[in-house]
């Protein structure tokens, strides 16, 4: 049994971008991080905010925001990247605050 899944529960992160609040499987992050140091790298997609290196990963960090067509915000420090596998690699999603963890049902 997985241990964010409690019976017909399902543990989810809560975090804000722009004006949206947004969830997440628990099970599905890695870990939620302080805001590191960002490489800035040039890209094509306009909301690959750069690199960060992660005990010795390398992670694509994608700012949100700009994602879900919202205007970029000076970073700071109450920023948050939610570190998840996507597609066998590890990304970052910058995000301007984890809000709560909350217990929703599966069906939700």
């Amino acid at each position: 049994m997985d241990a964010h899944i409690i019976d017909d529960e399902l543990e989810m992160i809560v975090f804000k971008v722009g004006s949206l609040l947004c969830g997440l499987p628990m099970s599905e992050i890695q870990e939620i991080i302080n805001l590191p140091n960002i490489t800035k790298v040039n890209m094509p997609q306009a909301e690959v905010e750069g690199l960060i290196n992660l005990r010795g990963k390398i992670v694509t960090v994608m700012n949100m925001r700009i994602r879900c067509g919202f205007d970029p915000l000076d970073i700071d420090s109450n920023m948050r990247i939610i570190a998840l596998e996507y597609k066998d690699e590890l990304i970052g999603m910058l995000v301007e605050k984890v809000v709560d963890s909350v217990h929703a049902a599966k069906e939700e």
